[in-house]
């Protein structure tokens, strides 16, 4: 009876560690495998259960060949949202704020001009609710001109509202800029003092800072961009006003610390206001207090956020009632990437709720490959085309205004692409740098066939005696 007892309970010791052993080994497989299809260069991924590490491994290089570490660090995109989201809550929770404050109380310098009245609240910017236009985001995030978010903020001073605040969710970062701008005015510190005082250093979170310098002290790095899905190192790209909504620095170790604290709570927030930042959104929403909640994948609801900067893309995820999260970070990004490193992440979901793995999605690059054949095609068109009418060119006046306007559907061509896909050619520059390339590659196709014609014609109008008849007032 004895020996059976020991053997039962050494059963129960083994069991689990075999367990997790074999979900480790699925882990790393898996993860080795999908770093390769997408030809990614480094990562890092750490999963807590509750305050423990349950599972942490990194891959591959940075872009100075040194090894990825579990506390490398990299641009977090927009994960700085839950962060910034966080000192938010702190503030409330120290009476200082309240979510049903408007704007004005604590930035009374900020002017706008709502269409129904109706003011901007605290809440407002944490849900994307502000009302904002697009356009008035785009001035001022991915930015390098402004060098401080109080300067950000006051570039929108006076803007006219697009739609009443709280009437329409917009995923716009400028919410977040005005909510660092707030933590500013509020706390009397600059935006990375108060989160290292009241966050990352109460945390312990070594490897984590919004200030620029601090972050070139930690060693950090440009990433990768993707060109045809290949990785290419990026010359490197920072927003110093956009810590609050995109340029926190990080680790995956740091990550980690602070999604168990979410799991666990801590003396950093109370377990009242905690609930409230988890606290899902009402029926038909998506976006909570920094969280989003509905995942593509999924039916259920859970906390959730991915990240993307130029050169970075970051993930993280909780699943409270397993007490479970987890955090990818990885030193490349592209936009029409997105469907494939969100599909990572669920992975790691369908292993960690021991389900079927599907098949990563292929990389297809289809756009790209479109618009080189098209710029291909229009270039062959355009030298044979010249070589002709260089040759014999009949209908000379209509030649040359085909010139003409091809000259200005040229200048006009990026124009018209960003219009069309409503998009700002900054934003397809720094996120779809290949796709970039191709549409300047197009435009300058358009403009050199115009210019050619033109020349053309001139040239035959003067051999011909063509006199231009000048235009009179």
């Amino acid at each position: 009876m004895k020996k059976a007892m020991v053997c039962f309970f050494l059963f129960l010791i083994i069991f689990p560690s075999v367990s997790l052993a074999d979900m480790s080994d699925e882990l790393d497989s898996y993860m080795e495998e999908a770093l390769e299809k997408y030809d990614i260069p480094g990562a890092s991924l750490s999963i807590v259960e509750g305050d423990g590490l349950f599972y942490q491994n990194s891959w591959g290089d940075r872009s100075d060949g040194s090894h990825v570490t579990e506390v490398s660090p990299f641009i977090i995109g927009s994960v700085s949202k839950p962060l910034t989201a966080l000192a938010i809550m702190i503030l409330a929770d120290d009476g200082v704020v309240g979510l049903e404050d408007s704007i004005d109380q604590h930035l009374p310098w900020f002017s706008y001009d709502s269409p129904t009245g109706e003011m901007i609240t605290i809440q407002h910017l944490l849900e994307l609710k502000s009302g904002i236009a697009p356009e008035d985001s785009h001035r001022v995030t991915d930015d390098f001109t402004t060098t401080t978010i109080r300067e950000a903020a006051e570039e929108l001073n006076g803007i006219t509202l697009a739609k009443a605040p709280g009437e329409h969710y917009d995923y716009l970062s400028v919410n977040y800029i005005l909510l660092g701008a707030i933590i500013e005015d509020v706390s009397g510190e600059s935006f990375a003092e108060f989160m290292d005082n009241r966050i990352f250093s109460p945390l312990e979170m070594t490897n984590t800072t919004a200030d620029y310098y601090e972050e070139l002290a930690l060693g950090y790095l440009p990433g990768y961009e993707s060109w045809f899905g290949m990785a290419v190192k990026s010359d490197g790209f920072y927003d110093p006003s956009g810590a609050p909504y995109g340029y926190i620095v990080s680790s995956a170790e740091d990550i980690a610390t602070f999604l168990s604290f979410l799991l666990e709570g801590g003396v950093l927030l109370s377990d009242e206001m905690r609930a409230v930042y988890l606290s899902e959104p009402g029926e038909g929403e998506s976006y909570g207090y920094g969280w989003r909640y509905k995942n593509p994948f999924r039916n259920s609801t859970f906390p959730w956020h991915p990240g993307g900067t130029p050169g970075y893309r970051s993930e993280v995820f909780l699943l409270p009632e397993e007490n479970l999260g987890a955090v990818l970070l990885t030193n490349k990004f592209h936009q029409m990437e997105a469907e494939q490193y969100l599909s990572i992440m669920e992975g790691v979901r369908t292993i960690l709720n021991e389900e079927e793995i599907h098949t990563l999605p292929d990389l297809t690059n289809t756009i790209q490959w479109f618009l080189l054949g098209s710029v291909t095609v229009f270039l062959f068109t355009a030298v044979t085309s010249g070589t002709v009418l260089a040759k014999k060119m009949k209908a000379i006046k209509l030649w040359t205004g085909i010139g003409v306007f091809s000259i200005v559907f040229g200048l006009s061509f990026i124009f018209l692409f960003s219009r069309l896909i409503q998009t700002p050619w900054t934003m397809i520059r720094l996120y779809t740098p290949d796709i970039a390339v191709l549409i300047q590659a197009h435009a300058a196709v358009f403009l050199g066939y115009g210019m050619l014609l033109c020349v053309i014609g001139v040239f035959k109008m003067k051999k011909a005696g063509i006199k231009r008849v000048p235009i009179s007032d």
